[in-house]
């Protein structure tokens, strides 16, 4: 009978593979390629060994070959030549611990049925796991000493359906994980992306993530989707680029460091992300923030540094859209906007500063909060361009004095006037100008006696804001006094009237025609109070032509 050949042919990666082994008595495969359970593991280690010790000009070929129970670190310590594990099955752990492959390390569409072991092992070739399957577990983190890539790792359309282990992992060139599925948590705590990483596009990260101190050189592309929680905390990256990414969980980026530009335009941060981090980071360059959907999420900007231009805009910068985009809730809070910085059509009702250097950055198009209020007690109104920092302090919070609740806030709505004084915007400058009266009023910043100056100032034009106040305070001065008169006088209603006129024009400086002690009072006190009424008037008149 005559022999067959094995019948073992690629499907994804060697098209031209053609296996030249004889095939077992009662089987299409031979040795290497049988995945029946009782197969001669001894042989096929011969095989494996055999193949490994001839080499030759196409390297060490292994294609498509099932192991079994496996151990190469103690078989094969070093691998002189290229090997090719393309489309291999490993059907119980694989040990490659260790392991120095000094040329090319091929496992394209490998599958890995148990746990995968690296540790330590160095790659001073290209480590292509293209297409790879991990059911279970795969390190590459710190064993013996850290896994190590001299070469480019290409992790492109891999899937780990176990835990991703890259702890400490050391990246010479460029890694790439586009396309690549990690369906449990993946662990890259300490790693080092010496010329950068490619995550994406169409990554996608089912479990939680870590890339906790984790260093990135060169250009770093994610562009996919975290379905949990995410940690970037204290990572260090040269240039980043996280556009389009989808992130699911609670994402942190605290204490980073972006030493190039950042570029987060277009990421969505859905409603179950819940927190989002960036406390204490630094931005050197440029940060962009154009067109994330923010909605629904907390954010936490707390000491962060922004040196560079940065960007929050629902569009890009070049767009002078007055759409609005809505953010959660956002805390800038000890901010430090070192370089130009722009919010344009963003709805910051729900937005705090507090702490923050305000004063250069450009608000476009920004809506604030509106503050319902009744003038005189009695008229309805709303205030506009009220910073959400203000309606904070107006709850009771415990231990705080007034002056520790509004003094910050004030000293924000100070930063704010100058802001849109510079940019010739009387009309938002205005309303920052009575948001710091009033913070300084509610906080009794100045004391008792500035208290009673500034809440009459309010009373009596609304800081010198309001129009509407100082023309009814003006009248009811007038109609006041004119009743005091009356009654002091006992002078009719029409004389009473008249009285009040000439003194309010200071036509005569003497009370005109005035006999009573109370009428002389009212005449003082009308003579001081109508004048300065009426400049008040003149100044609230001027402030609305301005505008």
């Amino acid at each position: 009978m005559e022999e067959q050949k094995c019948r073992w042919k690629p499907k994804y990666a060697s098209f031209f593979y053609k296996c030249q082994e004889l095939a077992l008595p009662n089987d299409w495969f031979c040795i290497l390629h049988s995945q029946a359970i009782g197969k001669d593991i001894g042989k096929f280690t011969e095989k494996v060994m055999e193949r490994v010790k001839a080499g030759g000009i196409m390297g060490i070929n292994v294609v498509g070959a099932c192991f079994f129970d496996f151990d190469f670190l103690h078989l094969v310590h070093t691998f002189k030549e290229t090997v090719n594990f393309s489309e291999a099955i490993f059907s119980k752990d694989a040990n490659f611990g260790g392991v120095t492959f000094s040329k090319g390390a091929n496992f394209e569409y490998s599958l890995f049925w148990e746990e995968a072991h690296f540790s330590g092992a160095k790659f001073l070739q290209c480590a292509n796991f293209r297409g790879t399957t991990f059911d279970k577990n795969a390190t590459f983190s710190k064993d013996f000493t850290e896994t190590s890539f001299k070469a480019e790792a290409i992790f492109s359309q891999a899937k780990f359906f176990g835990d991703a282990i890259f702890d400490n992992a050391a990246f010479d060139k460029k890694a790439y994980f586009d396309l690549t599925k990690f369906h449990k948590e993946a662990y890259f705590l300490e790693a080092i992306f010496s010329e950068g990483a490619e995550f994406g596009p169409g990554v996608l990260f089912k479990g939680n993530t870590y890339f906790e101190e984790a260093t990135f050189g060169g250009i770093t592309d994610f562009w996919g989707t975290f379905e949990q929680d995410v940690k970037f905390s204290k990572v260090k990256f040269l240039k980043a680029n996280f556009s389009g990414t989808d992130f699911c969980g609670i994402v942190e980026f605290s204490e980073s460091r972006f030493e190039g530009d950042s570029d987060f335009t277009g990421v969505i941060f859905k409603e179950t992300s819940r927190n989002v981090e960036f406390k204490d980071v630094v931005f050197h360059k440029e940060a962009n923030f154009s067109a994330s959907y923010w909605l629904h999420t907390e954010f936490d900007f707390t000491g962060t540094i922004f040196r560079g231009r940065t960007f929050f805009t629902p569009r890009l910068p070049s767009d002078t859209t007055t759409q609005s985009m809505e953010v959660g809730s956002v805390m800038f809070n000890t901010v430090s906007f070192l370089g130009e910085c722009i919010f344009q059509g963003i709805d910051l009702s729900n937005v705090s500063f507090l702490h923050s250097n305000i004063d250069k950055v450009d608000f476009r198009y920004c809506k604030f909060n509106e503050k319902p209020e009744k003038l005189f007690f009695v008229f309805p109104h709303r205030r506009q361009n009220v910073l959400r920092d203000e309606l904070d302090a107006d709850k009771e919070i415990e231990g705080k004095s007034k002056d520790e609740k509004y003094e910050p806030v004030r000293r924000l709505y100070l930063e704010l006037k100058r802001n849109f004084e510079d940019k010739k915007d009387w009309n938002t400058a205005g309303d920052f100008h009575y948001g710091e009266m009033e913070c300084r009023r509610k906080g009794r910043l100045g004391g008792w006696q500035d208290f009673f100056l500034v809440t009459a100032y309010c009373w009596a034009s609304g800081y010198g804001e309001r129009l509407l106040n100082a023309l009814v305070t003006l009248i009811l001065l007038f109609f006041g006094f004119s009743l005091g008169y009356m009654l002091a006088e006992g002078a009719c209603w029409g004389q009473a009237m008249w009285k009040s006129i000439i003194v309010a024009s200071l036509g005569k400086v003497e009370a005109p025609g005035i006999a009573s002690f109370w009428g002389k009072v009212l005449w003082l006190v009308e003579l001081i109070l109508f004048p300065l009424q009426i400049a008040l008037f003149a100044l609230a008149l001027r402030r609305k032509v301005k505008r």
